[in-house]
């Protein structure tokens, strides 16, 4: 997977990413629906680490947030990669 985005949308990415509420949208988290939905990467099937999961997405969004607001600062572009 290969996505590119030019500097020009990041202001709509990085006002999207804070309105959304990522600590709300875990309480409805459900480890059955991701792997029905194939979502990568194939760690659905780990009940017990639901809530090491949860804290990693956070943590991930967050860094994700912080990333995105960076690049527009610098006046980059994105490109995301995925192996």
């Amino acid at each position: 997977y290969l996505a590119y985005t030019e500097h020009d949308k990041l202001a709509d990415i990085v006002a999207a990413l804070e309105q959304f509420d990522m600590e709300e949208a875990l309480e409805s988290f459900d480890m059955a629906a991701c792997k029905e939905a194939e979502l990568y990467p194939n760690i659905w099937d780990y009940d017990e680490e639901e809530e090491e999961i949860k804290d990693e997405l956070l943590h991930d969004f967050e860094q994700m947030k912080v990333f995105y607001k960076k690049v527009l600062e610098a006046k980059g572009h994105v490109l995301v990669s995925i192996c």
